[in-house]
């Protein structure tokens, strides 16, 4: 994830967009990789990153290996990551301190990521159709047990984006759990997973507890908590009307689709004549109550625990708006800016309705909000650029000047986190770009003293080169 450093920083965001219970004890490894050593210790030397217990345990005895019986059931093999140019790595797509470690066969993946002092720890999910990620947990393990226990959670389960099959079908025709282990013994992989997390977690694991017993559970015992908080949230905010009403009905009601779109993230606005109609042609029910409130109450979690997730800070904002709180609302918007976009999540937190008016959900409301700011936010009139190429060059263009300016004034961590942004804030518009880019990110990475992150910058610009000739 992004780590600023917006106090401390020469350069930041603000100068160019200014905003007013111990665990059981697993046994040890004995896993070897053909007498070369440990692949932990590889994995670490090639690296030069420190792994976490579990993840090392993880590669040494080969877990990797074994099908977990979930959807994320690829599992990296220690001797591709090794290579100098991994092809299981998609360089500019995946941010550049990620290092993949289990597929779902379908493109998508579990991520290590490295943070500034190189130690591999936390793991995210990263979405290949549009690079969205999210936190999956601080550990492989937390990662594992959630992706067993997912689809016991409450809630619509949308993925990032429209996918081109049923992901509940695929996953129960090749992925699922035996319905006989629904409840009572796992697959040998979770059940490594619980060795590693308090004896607590595998209670809840091994018990009847369900959608909202079971994410309360996973969140009192913090395992994959901003992923748990993220599926409770869609259920605050879940309705009927996205299930019922498509592009092709809406044409045939006379309905326009940004509005349709509108009103599956705030029932609220339907209007009153149009509300009648859909309930009769569509026999819905469309006087569920969302709750906002609830919503917002986990945004507000999520947002201490990880600043960088826009879709947390987009929530609560727009809670804020309907509880007539506009300068809360702003000021969530405006931390919601800093924000990639690739954690917006708008497709499952259904906030897309505002693409037309700007890149990102906070800049779109903040517009609406402050109509006549006394200065206008260059990064908002950025985000407002109606041409998509244009606004990601310019907002590449922006940051990249940030960044030279930071390694400039000997600022290498924020030259580091400026020149990230440059590519993954929105996106480099060519791909050219991310050569530099990465070039860039490794070489501040190493000056700011993470020789992990600067180690896996230069991986991904192998792949880079390997793989496309850039």
């Amino acid at each position: 994830m992004l780590e600023t450093r917006f106090a401390s920083n020469f350069f930041s965001f603000d100068d160019l967009f200014p905003l007013t219970d111990s665990p059981q004890q697993p046994s040890a490894p004995v896993g070897k990789s053909g007498g070369s050593g440990l692949w932990s210790h590889q994995i670490s030397e090639r690296y030069q990153i420190r792994l976490s217990d579990d993840l090392a345990d993880w590669f040494d005895r080969e877990l990797w290996r074994h099908s977990s019986g979930a959807e994320y059931v690829e599992g990296a093999e220690p001797s591709v990551l090794i290579e100098s140019a991994p092809e299981l790595i998609w360089p500019a797509l995946m941010p550049p301190d990620l290092l993949p470690l289990v597929g779902n066969m379908a493109g998508d993946w579990l991520c290590v990521r490295v943070d500034q002092h190189s130690r591999a720890s936390e793991i995210v999910q990263w979405y290949h159709g549009g690079g969205d990620w999210i936190s999956w947990g601080n550990s492989i393990a937390e990662a594992i047990v959630f992706d067993h226990v997912h689809p016991r959670l409450p809630g619509p389960r949308r993925r990032h984006s429209i996918p081109a099959e049923d992901y509940r079908q695929r996953t129960t025709e090749t992925c699922s759990v035996p319905a006989s282990d629904r409840h009572g013994a796992v697959t040998s992989v979770v059940d490594w997973a619980l060795q590693h997390l308090p004896r607590e977690v595998a209670t809840l694991v091994h018990s009847d507890a369900a959608d909202g017993d079971l994410a309360a559970g996973l969140i009192r015992l913090q395992v994959a908590e901003i992923a748990t908080r993220c599926e409770v949230v869609q259920d605050c905010l879940a309705e009927d009307l996205s299930a019922a009403l498509d592009p092709k009905l809406a044409k045939k009601l006379g309905i326009d689709w940004t509005d349709a779109l509108e009103w599956m993230f705030d029932l609220q606005q339907i209007p009153g004549d149009v509300r009648r109609r859909l309930s009769e042609s569509l026999t819905i029910n469309l006087q569920t109550e969302q709750d906002w409130g609830t919503a917002a109450e986990h945004c507000r979690v999520v947002t201490r625990l990880t600043p960088q997730s826009g879709w947390a800070w987009e929530i609560l904002g727009y809670a804020a708006e309907r509880s007539g709180d506009p300068a809360g609302a702003i000021d969530a918007y405006r931390q919601g800016l800093r924000c990639s976009v690739f954690t917006n999540h708008s497709v499952r937190m259904r906030t897309h309705w505002t693409a037309g008016v700007a890149a990102k959900f906070s800049a779109a409301r903040l517009t609406e909000l402050d109509s006549a700011p006394s200065k206008p936010n260059r990064y908002v009139q950025m985000m407002r650029i109606p041409d998509a190429q244009q606004w990601r060059s310019t907002v590449t263009a922006d940051w990249t000047q940030v960044a030279e300016a930071n390694e400039q004034a000997g600022n290498w961590s924020a030259a580091h986190d400026s020149w990230i942004a440059a590519g993954w804030d929105c996106g480099a518009e060519v791909m050219s770009d991310y050569g530099r880019l990465l070039d860039r990110v490794a070489v501040t990475a190493g000056k700011s003293g993470s020789a992990g992150r600067a180690e896996v910058a230069r991986t991904h610009r192998n792949c880079l080169r390997e793989r496309y000739g850039i």
